[in-house]
């Protein structure tokens, strides 16, 4: 798959002209929620923009950038920044019909994306419900856009988000964290930097190895985009 192709496919999510399909299964292959991306009709449902508002401000401390969440910045936020990036995508999780939190990528290329925005807002599915959804967004993306690995960085002092993110089969990037400014995992130390951040990498062999068959069974072969 071409750059051209993967960014047309982004821009095919983000303006509403193509829906991908993304289910949430667990271990028993049951679906248990869906994945449902962020589009520009997104921008006028009130609902989405004022959870995706709380939710930003309920897990302000999990942002390495800080700011003050308002549903208009929120707005623009998806519209200037998520849906004008042919790199980038968000995806509304839900367990049945209650949005619960958001997951998506950016910085696409022709190997790699960043996890990006793994939020959990509301309860919901149960203790590994986000587990399950996070398996089956790596899963559907990477056979989506045809790549192999994703990444992305952890806050040095959140031990929670780093223990989740080794749990779905990333491991710790020592080559990144060398070139980098970073804290020892789990911990703040005076003399690093205010934001120190852990990289973490997720390959599709060990996402295969470590997931459920049944969690990711329906992107196990490369997905092919509707001609758009």
């Amino acid at each position: 798959m071409g750059s051209g192709i993967r960014y047309n496919t982004v821009r095919a999510i983000n303006s509403s002209r193509w829906v991908p399909a993304v289910a949430v299964r667990n271990p028993s292959g049951a679906s248990i929620g869906r994945l449902v991306p962020i589009n520009s009709s997104s921008l006028d449902d009130q609902v989405i923009i004022e959870s995706i508002t709380r939710w930003r401000r309920d897990s302000a401390a999990s942002f390495a950038t800080q700011f003050n969440p308002t549903v208009e910045r929120t707005r623009n936020w998806l519209k200037d920044v998520v849906l004008a990036d042919e790199q980038r995508v968000l995806f509304v999780i839900y367990q049945a019909d209650k949005p619960i939190g958001h997951v998506g990528f950016r910085d696409l290329n022709e190997t790699s994306f960043q996890g990006d925005n793994l939020v959990r807002g509301e309860r919901g599915g149960g203790l590994l419900f986000m587990k399950f959804a996070s398996w089956a967004f790596q899963a559907w993306a990477m056979q989506c856009f045809r790549v192999s690995r994703s990444w992305g960085r952890v806050l040095a002092d959140n031990s929670a988000a780093i223990k989740f993110n080794l749990s779905l089969g990333n491991i710790i990037d020592v080559q990144s964290q060398a070139e980098g400014s970073a804290a020892p995992v789990g911990m703040t130390v005076p003399e690093a930097a205010e934001n120190a951040m852990v990289h973490m990498t997720l390959t599709w062999e060990n996402l295969i190895r470590v997931a459920p068959e049944a969690v990711i069974r329906d992107f196990l072969e490369p997905i092919s985009p509707p001609v758009l």
